[in-house]
Formats: C-alpha cells, structure tokens, sequence
C-alpha cells in the first residue's frame, strides 16, 4: 500500500521515471564508446519528448478530461498537438536537420497518441487499485455497520415498552407493533443495499421519532422536511441515525425535551440540521463521540466529501451535516 502511494504522488513517479532514463542512457553509453555529446543529444531529446508529453497528460487529461471538462479538453489538446504539429514542420531537429518536415509532423502525432495511450494505462490501474482497496474497507465497513445498527438495546427498550403498554393500554398494542415492524423491516432492508434515497431514509426518521414521540409522551419534534422527488438523492443508509439517536437519548434527560430538524438541498450539497434541548449540568449520560465518529468514518471509505459542525450551549445543542456530490436519484 506505501508502494502505491508513493506512486500515485505525480513528483515521485516522474522523478523516478526521469532517473531511470538517464540510467539507461548512461548504460547504453556505457557499454558503446562513451561519448558524452552523444548522451548530451540522447538526453535532450528524450526529455523534450517526456515534457511534452507530461504537460499534455497533467494540463488537459488530468487538469480537464478528468474534472468532465470535455468541450475545454477537446479544444485545448487539439490546439496543443496542432502547434506542436506546425513547430515541427517549421523547427528542424537538432540531432537530424536532414529529417523532413512530414516526417517531424509524424513523430508529433506518434508522441501525442503513444503519450496520452501510456497515461490511460497508468489511470486504468490506479482507479482499479484504489476500487479493490475501497471495496474491501466497505465490506469491513458493513459488516461492522450490520453488527451496530441491529442494536439490541433498541430491541429490548421496544420490547420492554411494548410489554408495560400492553398492560395500560392493551387495545393501541396491534398498531403499536406494526409500527415497531416497519421500524426493524426497514432496517434490516437498508443495511443489505449500498445506497438508499434521501426521501425513504426521511420516512424513516419521522417514523422513527413518532414512535419515541408516543413512547415519551412530552416529546417536542419538529420537522422542516420538504424535499420533492426531483430534489432527490441517494445517501448511505441510516447514515444519519446516531446523530438522531443522539438527540433523542439526551434530549430525554431535560424536562422540556424537543428536537428540532431541517433538511436543506441545492444541486451543490446536502444539509441536515439537528438541533435538541441538553442538560450539561447533572447529565447522567456520558458522550463518547462514538456515533459521530463511525459516520466520519463511513463519509471517509465511501469518498463523501463532508463537514460536521457542532454548537452547543447551556440548554441546546446543534449539530450540521454537509454532504457534497449526492448522485440523483434518477
């Protein structure tokens, strides 16, 4: 893994590969009759054809085709290869002044494709490597998720509340269980697939805080939710419920409990605000961080680019998800 990255950094891999030129060119010289103009020539050449061909490759493949900037590619290298084109029509060689001028044109187009041709090679391989390595840490990563987001004290606190309602109120239980199936069927389902939609895992997390909303009794939810199906995106799943579980487990401890939520799209990014009542002073929770740091690890193997701000003061504390890039959900 260190030998890979050390060759995806641009400065090693091209020193490295400009010092095994040289070598070779010593090397040939070595063996023939030194000759040190002969390596001066050799070297000038080989290099004025390397430099070419690496402005090419990092200004207009790495700097536009890779970042879809294809119009701006399509301009800009063809513009580039058709001056070097003419300069080596009009620009006799310095080792070969007798070469032709058709001939020079040839060797200019030979550079550009064998050039550009080496450099998607190169590309091919790393965005195979850096495949394999991301789906190996997100099968890693899922299984860790499953063994977390099945969580048994979910279970045994739904189940315990459930027995003590069937008591007080037997005749709400039917509805009560339906709600706590939906709850878990979702779950169970989310956690087999890679991505879900941003409006089911919403439905989720209403569903989710009326069924704590009815188990508190006092409870206080607010919910700025409105996201049209053409706003929609796909996002990892439940990868927004330990900041929810947050809120709802120390908004508890406070007599006023509430929790207040805004979803915010633009075609840029995603926000998700969450904002609920703390109580600092005499908390018998302890935050362990434990929930907000597997989602910066979860965003980090999945290549989300994100941000996480938190304020907090004597009676609230806020939370502020960013995710950037969100694919459609087309």
């Amino acid at each position: 893994m260190k030998s890979f990255l050390r060759y995806e950094n641009i400065w090693f891999r091209n020193l490295f590969f400009l010092g095994l030129i040289f070598c070779a060119i010593l090397g040939v010289d070595h063996f023939e009759e030194p000759d040190p103009e002969r390596v001066f020539k050799l070297s000038r050449s080989i290099y004025l054809f390397y430099f070419t061909i690496l402005v090419s490759n990092l200004v207009f493949i790495g700097g536009m085709l890779q970042k879809n900037k294809y119009r701006q590619f399509m301009i800009g290298f063809s513009l580039f290869w058709i001056f070097m084109v003419i300069l080596a029509f009009n620009v006799p060689s310095f080792d070969k002044p007798n070469i032709s001028a058709f001939t020079r044109a040839i060797k200019q187009v030979f550079s550009a494709i064998v050039g550009s041709g080496f450099y998607f090679m190169h590309l091919w391989v790393i965005q195979n490597v850096v495949k394999t390595n991301r789906r190996l840490a997100v099968t890693e990563n899922e299984l860790n998720f499953l063994k977390q987001q099945l969580n048994p004290h979910f279970l045994l606190n739904a189940m315990n509340n459930l027995y003590g309602e069937s008591l007080a109120r037997p005749d709400t239980m039917p509805e009560r269980i339906l709600e706590l199936s939906a709850l878990l069927r979702y779950q169970i389902e989310a956690t087999k697939k890679e991505s879900v939609s941003l409006i089911s895992e919403m439905d989720f997390i209403k569903k989710y805080m009326q069924y704590y909303q009815y188990k508190s009794g006092k409870l206080t939810v607010i919910n700025h939710a409105i996201i049209t199906a053409e706003q929609d995106r796909v996002i990892p799943p439940l990868v927004l419920m330990p900041l929810v579980e947050n809120a709802v487990k120390f908004s508890s401890e406070t007599d006023n409990p509430y929790i207040k939520m805004d979803w915010d799209i633009t075609p840029e990014k995603f926000c998700f605000m969450i904002e609920n009542s703390y109580l600092p002073q005499g908390t018998k929770l302890i935050g362990t961080n434990l929930g907000i740091s597997n989602l910066k690890r979860r965003l980090e193997v999945l290549s989300i680019k994100y941000s996480i701000d938190c304020e907090q003061d004597n009676e609230h504390y806020k939370l502020k998800l960013q995710l950037w890039d969100l694919p459609t959900n087309a």
